[in-house]
């Protein structure tokens, strides 16, 4: 199958006792191990455009491969029941004079403690069966690559492969930090920005308050610097409307407040120098920055927005 072709999950027997030699020559790829997870949590019925666009399958076929391979199987069971809504479980229960209150994991386990007087009314659906469901352990961590909104789910599989021992944090950190070094080479300064913001919230979800408050200061100053995508073919900085971001300031004050003025002003220092390394025609100047970090904890953001104005003759229009 050959796209991620180092994914090799243990144990792959076809249902098909003809089709058991082949089985032991199938290779599931990343798709694959995606393809089972939404399968088996999935409400709707059509799959998503990202199977074809990002992992380079044929959402049917590869279903249909799974199936035959055993792991998913057609199911009335806790876990098809799972995949209705709570109106259609109060239909089943309601229409053999059965209570309807409750949440919707009571409803599902009275109709399984009803389920020989209720099975001809429970829809079957394409659920795991045990060996799909040993391949979604074995592979936990792509799963959560998938569900990251920060992390290339392509090269967190290969990184995997060859670092099967590091935390998922780990993993995350060393793509992101190679990503940054990647885009800066580009001068893709908005995505610098947003691997910043990426490591940001890991660090704040790690409660790794200081690192957090790093990389919150440098996705808040890249916006006030002017640098972003567009900087690799008129390398210039261009000014936007709203450029302080408010979610980001929220965080970033929120890791400020379980640090100490130091650990800010430390954290400051280091995104600035960095921003400043790139070499690259900015708008902040040094004071600036100070401004900016002499600001940025206390006051509205409106008076940060309205010192850059000065800046707001630099738009794209006017750049070029």
């Amino acid at each position: 199958m050959g796209f991620f072709d180092f994914l090799k999950p243990k144990s792959v027997k076809s249902s098909d006792p003809k089709q058991s030699e082949k089985s032991s020559e199938i290779t599931l790829e990343i798709g694959d191990v995606i393809l089972l997870h939404w399968i088996n949590t999935s409400l709707v019925e059509a799959f998503p455009a990202y199977f074809e666009y990002d992992y380079k399958i044929n959402p049917q076929k590869h279903r249909n491969m799974l199936i035959n391979l055993g792991m998913l199987s057609y199911q009335k069971s806790h876990a098809s029941l799972q995949k209705l809504k709570v109106t259609q479980l109060k239909e089943i229960l309601r229409k053999h004079d059965l209570p309807v209150s409750g949440k919707k994991d009571i409803l599902i386990q009275r109709i399984m403690d009803n389920f020989n007087a209720l099975e001809n009314d429970i829809p079957q659906s394409l659920c795991l069966t045990e060996a799909g469901q040993k391949v979604i352990d074995e592979n936990h961590l792509l799963i959560r690559a998938h569900q990251d909104q920060f992390v290339d789910v392509a090269k967190f599989g290969k990184l995997l492969h060859y670092n099967p021992n590091s935390t998922y944090e780990q993993l995350k950190e060393a793509l992101l930090r190679e990503d940054i070094a990647t885009h800066l080479r580009e001068m893709n300064f908005g995505l610098v920005r947003n691997a910043h913001h990426g490591l940001a919230e890991m660090y704040d979800g790690m409660e790794q308050y200081p690192k957090a408050l790093r990389h919150y200061l440098e996705v808040i100053l890249l916006d006030c610097s002017g640098l972003g995508n567009s900087y690799n073919f008129i390398k210039k900085p261009i000014y936007e409307d709203c450029s302080i971001n408010s979610y980001q300031v929220t965080k970033m004050r929120n890791c400020a407040e379980e640090c100490d003025l130091d650990e800010y002003n430390m954290a400051f220092k280091k995104a600035m120098e960095d921003i400043k390394s790139f070499k690259k025609k900015m708008f902040l100047s040094d004071k600036d920055f100070k401004f900016i970090q002499e600001n940025l904890l206390t006051e509205d953001l409106h008076v940060i927005e309205n010192y850059l104005r000065k800046f707001e003759k630099f738009t794209f229009e006017y750049q070029l």
